[in-house]
């Protein structure tokens, strides 16, 4: 509609304001990394991962110690979906002390990266704590018991399937048929 195209095009011209000027900080301020990473945010926006990424890492060369960086590398990789590479930057960020604490998007995207990089003990590690955040979510149950079934925890991957059911009639089916799977991936 008429509507959508203004906002896209409201949201365009607001993007090249703050790259314009993202750009402007970076060149007077060229060693201080934020002005990189908030620069690199505009690309991801994008999805010009390249440049993002190019931006990304001259932030970490300016300060290879600061976990931000690794981390909104990582977030890059990811949305790129370039796996291996994401999991490698969170690991990284994670040594360095970065927090994600109860933020269930970053929380997933670490289980979800480290899936993709089929790191499965890793994904379980923290698709428990999206659990932990989401008790009663289904998805986040049942995410969690595709991770265990991965790690051929099939017990655990039962059970996390049987909450999914518990928390939404639904999901029954869905949740029979993975148990007949499962059951048979372990006889």
């Amino acid at each position: 509609s008429v509507l959508q195209y203004k906002d896209q095009e409201r949201a365009r011209h607001y993007l090249t304001l703050a790259k314009d000027t993202l750009k402007k900080a970076v060149a007077m301020s060229p060693t201080n990394q934020n002005g990189y990473l908030s620069l690199a945010q505009t690309y991801i926006f994008e999805k010009d991962f390249k440049k993002a990424e190019e931006l990304l890492k001259h932030a970490i060369d300016l300060e290879p110690r600061y976990a931000d960086s690794h981390w909104n590398l990582g977030e890059a990789y990811m949305i790129a979906e370039n796996f291996e590479k994401s999991a490698k930057e969170y690991d990284t960020a994670l040594a360095l002390g970065y927090n994600p604490s109860s933020d269930i998007r970053k929380l997933a995207n670490l289980g979800h990266s480290y899936s993709e990089a089929r790191e499965y003990e890793k994904a379980v590690f923290w698709y428990k704590k999206v659990v932990e955040v989401r008790p009663n979510n289904p998805e986040s149950h049942w995410t969690l018991a595709t991770f265990y079934k991965a790690l051929g925890e099939y017990e655990k991957a039962k059970e996390e399937a049987m909450i999914v059911k518990s928390l939404d009639a639904q999901y029954a089916g869905t949740v029979e048929d993975f148990l007949k799977h499962l059951t048979k991936s372990y006889h």
